[in-house]
């Protein structure tokens, strides 16, 4: 209970006890109470320190809410310029002093009497006078809401120093190609399409002045040339896209319309090192796309049409160091050809060097897909994907290290992929390939003329060949050299013939095969061929397997140096090896080779060509072979065939081998060592009773030489009547002869063979 004594409070303060009471509690309500008063012991009310917090918050709120109204009376709007005359009706419209026409660049406010009348051609100098002399107040770049709003295009943009403008597209009302620009006043106009001092694309403003912010007049802003300052630069740029030098993605499949963004691709190309054309939407190109600096390239997401052209879609002559993606595993860009009557290939260049091209796919082509040549290096074609070309699908002439892998072929009319004339080192690794030389032009999966690798190729329904390594119809001294075919997998050949083959061979120094599977349409293609009208060197052939093949290997015309055939398993072929020569194979060499017990026929072949001389194989070499066949000659040799020398060791073969290399007529010496199995000679039959002997001949043809009387083996069908014994007491190359050691007094009958096993030089 306060005293509420009311003395005085004097000079000193009341001194009273019961004062110091109630002031204290007067205290404690004003500091702690939540009331908005309290009464002090004169009873006046007293607003709490809780009261004063919520006043304090009000007024500020209240300063908050009036300052931003204040500021929102000074945002400036465009009530035009001064150089084309305009009338002010508002505080908070302003005026533009272009440089163009003489002025600052600023923005002026009339605060004069309005409405206020701003004569064409005229400044704030000649109407009305600049303030403090006169009523325009130079407002500068502090237009907030103006300035920073997005245009509709880039003509619309405005030379506001240090002021960064949003465009909302490049071409007014198409929502593409849009960024943020800034007017650089002191820019010169000369590097225009550049890039500028913040690394993004410089437009001259006498550039954008020809330009009226619709597709029809982007030629001229693109091919601007001249001198000058007053550039607008695109920040943040990056990586440039096609978009923001005016490409419109808006080709139309159904019509075949859209507009023609050749000059936007070709400006973005020239003016910089790295480019783009990313996104969605399909963008129409007209004439070829020619970059003539190094730059790179990536149209990941976007569809790229070429229209009628005689030219290539991407000419890239000259360029260096250059890579060009087409998106990644999924989000691929696709290259599309309508006319393909008229469109000539997509790629092509002369003398370039590092040029990689990323996961292209293309379409339709009259000639070829990929065409880079003379003297290009280092080309490096991943993840593509190259349909329905006229001609080759990759054509690759006189390249070096040029390698095309994971690339996916289908339907090319000529070769698939060619390492043509001098391409040295090429390498085509893990490709999927299908109906090479389906335009009937008569085509091959991989096509080599010199040096190269080709590994975990995949190639299926080629015309000709699946792999071919032949010499060069332009360069008859370019041959293919030093080529290794590794691991690829080839299935069917679409026409038939001596003419095709799994891998064929003409006139080349030295190719290697290594683990090669190789499946034939019922027996109508050769796995490998060889020919060729010069000679050609070494061919070595190891593993894999081959299936219904006309022969695993055919040798027609000249011939070789060696061809050494090892480990290969052999199901439902005609024949092993079939030779078909004019020529002469040096040495020939057949080792560790198998095939099934359902193989069609014989293991080694041989035919004259009518009209022209003998095959001849000047060393024949066969080890460790193993032959199942239902035929009776595995060996089967022309007349007219000249193998000098046979060397067999540890074959197995089904039938008489021995006899049928005896049988050769122009085999000058033979060696057979270690043969297994039953090897008949010769068999038969004889009786005789009237004397204690009998002469049997070997038949027609005498042995190839005199048998050991133990390769002789008689069994008695008969008893020896009154003889006990029986011997062989005679034996040559004709006959051999039976001795009893008395008359048998009636017949006496022996079955008789001649196994021959001999260790020995036969022939």
């Amino acid at each position: 209970m306060k005293f509420n004594t009311r003395n005085p409070v004097g000079t000193e303060g009341s001194s009273d006890p019961r004062d110091m009471f109630d002031n204290a509690g007067n205290l404690d309500l004003a500091l702690q109470s939540d009331a908005p008063s309290w009464k002090d012991r004169f009873g006046v009310d007293r607003p709490t320190y809780k009261e004063y917090e919520r006043q304090t918050e009000a007024v500020i709120d209240q300063i908050v809410s009036d300052g931003a109204a204040a500021i929102d009376t000074l945002i400036m709007v465009s009530a035009g310029d001064f150089f084309t005359g305009t009338v002010v009706t508002a505080r908070n419209q302003t005026v533009l002093w272009s440089t163009d026409h003489g002025g600052n660049g600023h923005e002026f406010r009339w605060a004069g009497a309005l409405n206020k009348t701003v004569p064409a051609e005229s400044s704030p100098l000649t109407t009305g006078g600049i303030y403090p002399d006169g009523q325009w107040i130079d407002v500068g770049v502090t237009q907030l809401r103006r300035d920073l709003a997005p245009v509709a295009g880039i003509k619309h943009l405005r030379k506001l120093p240090n002021i960064r403008q949003t465009t909302l597209s490049f071409h007014d009302g198409l929502g593409v190609g849009d960024g943020d620009y800034i007017w650089l006043p002191g820019a010169d106009q000369s590097e225009h399409l550049q890039r500028g001092p913040n690394g993004g694309i410089l437009w001259a403003s006498a550039a954008l002045d020809l330009y009226d912010g619709t597709r029809a007049t982007l030629p001229a802003l693109l091919n601007w040339i001249g001198t000058g300052t007053g550039c607008f630069e695109l920040l943040e740029s990056g990586n440039p896209h096609v978009t923001m030098f005016g490409a419109v993605p808006d080709y139309e499949p159904s019509t075949k319309t859209g507009t023609d963004n050749a000059l936007a691709f070709n400006k973005m190309m020239q003016s910089f090192p790295v480019t783009e054309a990313k996104g969605d939407g399909k963008y129409l190109v007209l004439s070829e796309i020619a970059p003539n600096r190094k730059f790179l390239f990536n149209a990941e997401g976007a569809t790229i049409c070429q229209r009628t052209n005689t030219e290539p879609l991407f000419n890239l002559n000259g360029c260096s160091g250059s890579q060009i993606h087409f998106g990644d595993y999924t989000n691929d860009a696709d290259i599309e050809e309508y006319d393909i009557d008229n469109a000539r290939l997509i790629f092509a260049s002369q003398y370039v060097e590092d040029i990689s091209i990323y996961n292209a796919k293309i379409v339709k082509t009259f000639q070829q897909g990929i065409n880079l040549n003379h003297s290009s290096a280092r080309i490096n074609i991943v993840l593509c994907h190259i349909e329905e070309t006229a001609r080759d699908g990759v054509f690759l002439l006189n390249s070096v290290d040029a390698k095309v892998s994971l690339c996916t072929l289908k339907n090319t009319g000529d070769d698939s992929i060619a390492f043509a004339g001098q391409s040295f080192n090429a390498i085509a690794s893990s490709n999927t390939i299908t109906g090479a030389g389906s335009y009937n032009l008569g085509g091959s999966g991989i096509r080599f003329n010199r040096s190269g690798v080709a590994v975990g190729n995949t190639i299926t329904d080629s015309d000709l060949f699946g792999i071919i390594a032949a010499d060069n119809s332009v360069d008859a001294t370019a041959k293919p050299e030093n080529l290794k075919l590794i691991g690829n997998t080839i299935k069917g050949i679409n026409k038939t013939g001596t003419v095709t083959a799994g891998i064929g061979f003409k006139n080349v120094i030295s190719v290697e095969c290594i683990s090669n599977d190789i499946e034939m349409p019922d027996n109508e293609a050769h796995a490998y061929r060889l020919y060729g009208a010069t000679k050609s060197g070494e061919i070595s052939i190891s593993g894999g397997k081959i299936k219904n093949a006309k022969s695993v290997m055919y040798v027609r015309e000249s011939g070789a140096e060696s061809i050494e055939i090892s480990a290969v398993k052999a199901k439902l072929c005609s024949d092993f090896f079939f030779l078909e020569a004019t020529g002469q194979i040096d040495i020939l060499e057949l080792t560790g080779n198998t095939s099934d017990d359902t193989a069609n026929a014989g293991y080694f072949r041989t035919l004259k060509v009518s009209g022209q001389p003998a095959a001849t194989v000047l060393k024949l070499i066969t080890k460790n072979n193993k032959l199942k066949n239902p035929h009776a000659v595995p060996f089967l040799f022309d007349n007219d065939t000249i193998i000098n020398l046979v060397e067999s060791t540890n074959d197995q073969w089904a039938t008489n081998v021995y006899q049928d290399f005896a049988n050769g007529a122009f085999v000058s010496e033979m060696y057979i060592d270690g043969r297994m199995g039953d090897r008949i000679s010769a068999q038969g039959q004889i009786t005789f009773n009237a004397t204690n002997s009998d002469l049997i001949s070997f038949g027609s043809q005498p042995l190839s030489r005199v048998p050991l009387k133990s390769e002789i083996t008689l069994t008695l069908e008969t008893s020896l009547g009154s003889a006990t014994s029986h011997k062989i007491d005679f034996a040559d190359s004709y006959n051999f002869r039976i001795y009893l050691n008395s008359a048998p007094g009636q017949p006496v009958t022996f079955s008789w063979k001649v196994k021959m096993y001999d260790k020995r030089k036969v022939k």
